[in-house]
């Protein structure tokens, strides 16, 4: 298991955060939501508060998000609504709960398309891109890429270009094409190297990193991994140097180097605490019950395996829930427990079979959603 780190739109470009310390933006914002009583630049606040905080702390950027489409809709601007609508889309991705996060999105497009704004409708294609590629309907999500793509690349926008340029290298790393994937990524690498975007560069490094592991070359896996988190932490981003750790720890993991693995994982927790985010918790206490497992601590094992497992159906997350099922059968296997055992892998086939049917189902809505469109256009 690893973490691979998508790219979202916003209207808040990333030199922006580079600029300043992000809790420093966050006390500026603060400060200007105390010195105004006009509804319209408090809405905006708050919209730039839930991105800010999405990068520190999950509680705090739903909340803000909340505010912001309550006081957005009094205001009547439908433009910052959408734009509120993808932030929080890409706020419950980062969460885990994919499927609100498409209810999300789809808003942000709808207004999108009542305002008839092309570069907006774009940026949510490759936002929803995003969420079907973490619900594993890879030709969902290439179809949404392409689209954005050619988009960007017909209006010469350089900095969409290269966003939608890495969610596509990292669906080609998914589906083993590594050598596209990695063109890819060292062509977004050396733009973000070049205007300064050190966060984006530390998320192409895991992803990047990421490749390599896929690849057994873990001895740059580690090299990758461990540039994004050292950069991650200089830039004061707790996501991706919560992530970076992460994937250092399942890759210490995955070569059988568990007391390392368990010393990773911790750090990551640690940080991934600060965000708050159910969804990288679960994975890190799934990450705990591998190391453990194979240091022969069952016990502690199966505590981490439970803890996530909780979380992870109640996000509903199938693929993660599926692994940890299976990844309880030997531990109750080695416990004695065959009740158990055989109770969990019925509940991973089970999910298997779900799982199968959530992608027919999505493949075939974006067939019919495809088709009605052509239709309406005369195709």
């Amino acid at each position: 298991m690893i973490r691979k780190l998508l790219y979202f739109f916003t209207i808040l470009f990333s030199a922006t955060i580079q600029a300043q310390d992000i809790p420093q933006v966050i006390d500026s914002l603060k400060t200007e939501l105390r010195k105004t009583n006009a509804d319209d630049k408090k809405a905006a606040i708050y919209c730039d508060l839930t991105w800010y905080y999405s990068h520190v702390s999950i509680d705090s950027s739903l909340a803000y998000g909340k505010k912001a489409v309550s006081l957005t809709r009094k205001t009547g601007n439908n433009k910052l609504l959408a734009q509120v609508y993808s932030d929080l889309g890409a706020v419950y991705l980062t969460k885990g709960d994919a499927n609100t996060s498409l209810k999300n999105y789809r808003k942000a497009l709808q207004i999108r398309r009542v305002m008839k704004d092309s570069t907006g409708i774009a940026s949510v294609w490759c936002n929803m891109g995003a969420v079907y590629e973490r619900k594993s309907v890879p030709d969902s999500a290439m179809h949404k890429y392409i689209k954005a793509l050619s988009y960007f690349e017909a209006i010469g926008d350089s900095a969409k270009i290269d966003f939608v340029k890495n969610n596509i290298a990292l669906l080609h790393s998914n589906m083993h094409n590594y050598e596209k994937a990695e063109k890819l990524y060292f062509e977004v690498a050396r733009y973000r190297k070049a205007t300064g975007q050190n966060v984006q560069l530390a998320m192409v490094y895991v992803n990047l990193a990421n490749l390599y592991k896929d690849q057994r070359k873990y001895n740059l896996a580690e090299k990758y991994y461990k540039d994004a988190a050292a950069l991650a932490e200089k830039e004061k981003s707790a996501m991706v140097q919560s992530t970076a750790l992460f994937d250092l720890g399942f890759l210490y993991n995955h070569t059988g180097r568990y007391k390392q693995a368990l010393d990773y994982l911790l750090k990551s927790r640690q940080v991934a605490t600060d965000v708050h985010s159910d969804y990288d918790e679960a994975l890190i206490d799934n990450g705990f019950g591998i190391a453990y497992y194979n240091l022969n601590d069952v016990g502690k094992a199966k505590k981490h395996y439970l803890k996530a497992l909780r979380v992870m159906e109640k996000i509903k997350d199938r693929t993660e829930t599926s692994r940890i099922y299976l990844d309880l059968v030997p531990v109750y296997g080695s416990l004695g427990m065959r009740d158990s055992a055989d109770y969990y892998l019925e509940k991973y086939k089970h999910n298997e079979y779900l799982t199968l049917k959530e992608k027919v189902t999505a493949q075939t809505l974006e067939l019919e959603a495809k088709y009605q469109t052509e239709k309406k256009n005369g195709k």
